[in-house]
């Protein structure tokens, strides 16, 4: 079989066709990868789709433009705590922000940074 590279990023070992070497295999990447896809599944449930839309409806307004007395129409809506940290606050509608695309582009700016 041919040997493949690791998928982690910036590691040079070849692998047995395998998607990560055996120092990866089980390392963080893997368990984003799995976390990712559980938010990408939940992103396009119904569940999460009713949700956003009620949020939307009961706070139309960015929450944080609002704040300051601007007035900008929401169309994001942001987990306080992300899915990734807790799971059981996915659907929970006081973990749930209003936001303008703005305002979520600079929180996840932060928290890149961080």
């Amino acid at each position: 079989m041919a040997k493949k590279m690791c998928n982690y990023p910036r590691c040079g070992c070849l692998t047995d066709g395998d998607t990560y070497c055996v120092e990866h295999s089980s390392s963080n990447s893997v368990a984003y990868n799995t976390i990712r896809g559980c938010e990408q599944t939940l992103y396009n449930s119904t569940a999460w789709k009713k949700l956003r839309k009620q949020k939307l409806t009961e706070s139309p307004l960015c929450e944080h433009c609002a704040i300051v007395n601007e007035f900008v129409i929401a169309n994001v809506v942001h987990h306080i705590v992300e899915v990734k940290h807790d799971w059981n606050k996915r659907l929970d509608m006081s973990n749930l922000v209003s936001l303008c695309n703005t305002c979520h582009a600079r929180i996840h700016a932060k928290t890149r940074k961080k």
